[in-house]
């Protein structure tokens, strides 16, 4: 199961998601990717700074360094990227929301 998490912080504007991936069997997050859909220009912008690392993680997909993985994870974070993130409909649909 994918729960969507969005920024609450006042007058943020990220524009990122982050998907908690859960075990529904064992009931507990396997992975949390994080996913920016603005070009790394936005976010080289709204970062402040060009750095390449953090940049490639706010743009997303991309695993969440901040967040405990499980070895499911790349596993997952590339199942997303191919199936869920590939969904238009799904991806404005987020876009809206965050």
């Amino acid at each position: 199961m994918l729960i969507e998490l969005y920024c609450t912080e006042p007058n943020c504007d990220c524009r990122r998601v982050f998907l908690d991936a859960v075990s529904v069997g064992e009931n507990e997050t396997v992975a949390v990717i994080a996913y920016g859909w603005e070009d790394r220009e936005y976010y080289k912008d709204w970062f402040g700074m060009d750095m390449s690392q953090f940049i490639d993680e706010l743009k997303g997909p991309a695993l969440n360094t901040a967040s405990p993985q499980s070895e499911y994870a790349p596993m997952l974070l590339k199942t997303i990227e191919e199936h869920v993130l590939n969904d238009d409909a799904y991806v404005k649909r987020i876009q809206v929301v965050g």
